[in-house]
């Protein structure tokens, strides 16, 4: 079953999604995780955009990608990114959670305030530098240092199964990683099936 289709677009945009989740890899605080999160979740679901550009007017590729999304609708993860994709468009809300654990910390170590009159708040999401506070240029940068610290961030309400298989715990990191793997499937299966033969 081969269309000679290229699929160029989704390989861009496959490479957005694997940067985005390089991004959200690297994320070391709970705002930069919550920002490199909504990236991949963005660059997931036009990876799935640029696949069906990618179909152009093919029926036979039309009939075999609705009936793999429709597959993988079913799988409680692809649903979660499904939910949270739109979520931040509608909404501009990404459901995480965290939890600040604090072995120590000593404000008189986190070193001097990035602006004048900024303030160190401490909260589950961790500690935080405070600028411009009740101003439209409020603002919150991570400390950095002064003590040891971690915080644990999750879903709100992340999915237990996974294509059959009970989920010990699903991180945004886990559930990106996951996403991912789909997608390479989704385009390696795609080549197979109807790239040209050169591809």
């Amino acid at each position: 079953m081969r269309s000679n289709l290229e699929f160029r677009r989704t390989t861009r945009k496959l490479e957005d999604a694997r940067e985005a989740f390089a991004d959200l890899e690297t994320a070391v605080d709970f705002t930069s995780a919550r920002h490199r999160f909504a990236a991949f979740v963005n660059a997931s679901f036009a990876v799935i955009n640029a696949l069906r550009k990618d179909g152009g007017k093919s029926s036979e590729f039309k009939e075999w990608l609705s009936a793999r999304l429709h597959e993988a609708e079913a799988d409680p993860v692809a649903q979660f990114f499904k939910k949270a994709r739109n979520k931040d468009f509608h909404e501009a809300q990404i459901d995480l959670n965290s939890e600040l654990y604090v072995g120590s910390f000593s404000s008189d170590d986190a070193g001097p305030p990035p602006a004048k009159g900024a303030s160190i708040v401490v909260g589950s999401t961790g500690i935080y530098w405070l600028v411009d506070k009740g101003k439209p240029s409020e603002r919150r940068i991570p400390v950095r240092k002064g003590g040891h610290w971690s915080t644990r961030i999750r879903f709100a309400n992340p999915p237990t199964v996974l294509r059959g298989k009970e989920l010990v715990k699903l991180d945004p990191l886990s559930a990106a990683r996951m996403e991912l793997a789909f997608l390479d499937e989704l385009l390696e299966a795609a080549r197979r099936e109807f790239a040209t033969s050169d591809t």
